[in-house]
């Protein structure tokens, strides 16, 4: 009973739940039946012009040839910037692995490959040089038909919204094809710009296909549905993803989608091309078809619902450590916590004993599990490190660290108090205990002063950014030299809203460390701690602000340390 349930995808909530619960999904049968269309989807390679820069896109072909794909989609960021050499060993290496039966092609025109070609004649121009450069056979924009099912193809951010085209295009193939999903291959997500959500929540038949956000596909996140489906294809360079008050380390990423299209299902499987091993090769994506929105499998809140708590292993105790004497970072060391898909994130708050024995919210942070790690890679100890930046001398404090599945449901916590010796500090070249006096804050090129001490903050992308302008003269010294910053500030945004926050360089624009967010909603006390090091000697830095919604902050306090 239960194969027949799993090989027609049918009563697929009740499954998932029964897979969800054990860790396990049957995989009986699914290979037994053929396929009408079979795909190979991947994305972000970010090649550069060596063969070595192009050996992971190898290796993609050589599994998408094992499996016999008959169509092989890249969905953006082929290179990261464009280089026709790369370009041409990409194009050999395809070559050669698939030889005299080369599967169909499909390519989505982003922006990486544009990157040092732009032109006054603009974006369809500059993106021809990139068709024409790679022998690219789609159209920038365009419908195809595929063995029977619709393909509708977009470019990565032309300049201009595509709502109307996009509304036109799926209600055309709706129309044309009745009954079969819709794939949008796409380098942007969903939610990168309104009018895509905005259109594809029209219709329950789109399967949307992105790239761009750079995630591992062992994030069970990349998969999502609401009014219609939203897959997120990972990437064959790094990622870093999306944490609370930390700049998480970029991970090499080398992983693919194999999508089986079926009449009464689509089954989205996931490979890592190194070594050919399959992603929980017990638990493939499906997505049963027709789709109901209502019945959902992949559903935030369902899965939610339905997915137990991580758990630590009974008696678990968290180790603490000064390392260093002065100590430069405290480490905390705990058990690996258990979850049948993994530990998505570990939630961190510290909090400092205060003289009426009270504690009081210092700093909270996240840490990524090991879900991303093969199961043969994983320790069974986590270890979490917080600079000597946050914390005052031979005081009190209490750590809690608590475990979180992939939809946002906390285990229980553990906790453990400690105190602390001496922090190392370095040579303090700035410090405010008003930063709206002695820092500058901006909109755009407008200078804002406070009003009830906040700031407004505009909310979006790079056009309404807002930038913490730090003294001139405090960035000396040669390439290399480390700096601390830490800052403490409040942060007040709606639920769904969370902010990030960077180092920007003046000189080149880049930045020192990952992104940091802040967390969702009104946060009075929002303590940041960077080390960052000189990218070259004519640097100095401001805090840029990015993304979110309107609101509002305040900056408490800034402190800015140099190690000589």
């Amino acid at each position: 009973m239960k194969k027949a349930i799993f090989h027609a995808c049918a009563n697929w909530r009740k499954q998932i739940v029964a897979g969800i619960l054990s860790g396990v999904f049957l995989a009986v049968g699914i290979r037994a039946e053929e396929p009408d269309l079979r795909v190979g989807i991947f994305t972000d390679t970010h090649i550069g012009k060596t063969e070595e820069s192009c050996l992971l896109s190898r290796k993609a072909f050589e599994l998408f040839k094992k499996y016999n794909v008959d169509m092989v989609v890249h969905l953006g960021d082929l290179a990261n910037n464009h280089y026709p050499e790369g370009y041409k060993i990409y194009r050999r290496f395809f070559n050669e692995v698939f030889g005299d039966r080369k599967p169909r092609e499909i390519y989505i025109y982003a922006n990486h490959d544009r990157i040092g070609i732009k032109t006054k004649a603009g974006f369809h121009v500059d993106m021809q040089k990139f068709k024409d450069a790679l022998n690219i056979q789609n159209e920038i924009c365009d419908k195809l038909v595929v063995k029977g099912y619709p393909f509708l193809i977009y470019p990565d951010f032309p300049g201009y919204s595509m709502e109307k085209k996009m509304t036109a295009d799926i209600r055309e193939m709706i129309k044309a094809h009745p009954g079969k999903p819709v794939f949008i291959m796409d380098h942007v997500p969903a939610d990168g710009t309104n009018y895509r959500k905005r259109v594809f929540d029209q219709f329950p038949q789109v399967i949307h296909f992105a790239g761009h956000a750079h995630k591992t596909l062992r994030n069970e996140l990349c998969i999502w549905q609401g009014n219609f489906t939203e897959v997120s294809a990972g990437c064959l360079d790094t990622w870093r993803g999306t944490l609370i008050g930390n700049a998480p380390s970029s991970k090499k990423s080398d992983e693919v989608l194999v999508m089986d299209v079926f009449p009464r299902k689509i089954l989205l499987r996931r490979y890592s091309v190194t070594d050919g091993s399959e992603i929980r090769p017990d638990n493939p994506w499906c997505i049963p078809w027709p789709f109901d929105p209502k019945n959902a499998p992949y559903n935030l809140a369902f899965r939610k619902a339905h997915s137990p708590a991580p758990k630590f292993p009974d008696g678990a105790k968290i180790t603490v450590s000064a390392k260093g004497n002065p100590f430069r970072e405290m480490e905390f060391s705990f058990p690996e916590a258990f979850h049948p898909e993994g530990i998505y994130r570990y939630s961190i708050l510290l909090e400092k004993k205060m003289p009426s024995g009270k504690f009081e919210i210092v700093m909270q942070k996240e840490e990524f599990g090991q879900f991303y790690l093969k199961e043969t890679q994983r320790q069974p100890t986590e270890k979490v490190s917080i600079s000597a930046g946050v914390f005052v001398p031979n005081e009190n404090y209490r750590i809690t660290v608590s475990p979180q599945n992939f939809y946002g449901t906390l285990g229980t916590p553990l906790r453990q108090e400690f105190k602390t010796g001496v922090p190392e500090r370095g040579k303090i070249v700035f410090e405010s205990d008003n930063p709206a006096k002695d820092c500058v804050y901006m909109t755009g090129k407008t200078v804002l002063k406070p009003e009830d001490g906040f700031f407004r903050y505009p909310g979006g992308g790079d056009k309404n950014h807002a930038q913490l302008i730090f003294p001139k003269g405090i960035w000396d010294g040669p390439k290399g030299t480390h700096f601390r910053v830490i800052i403490d500030m409040a942060v007040e945004q709606p639920q769904n809203a969370r902010c990030s926050l960077v180092l920007r360089s003046v000189k080149t624009g880049l930045n020192p460390h990952g992104r940091i967010y802040t967390p969702p909603g009104k946060t009075s006390n929002f303590l940041i701690c960077v080390d960052i090091k000189k990218m070259t000697r004519k640097d100095s830095y401001f805090l840029l602000i990015r993304k979110g919604l309107p609101g509002k902050f305040a900056f408490h306090s800034v402190r800015i340390e140099k190690f000589e």
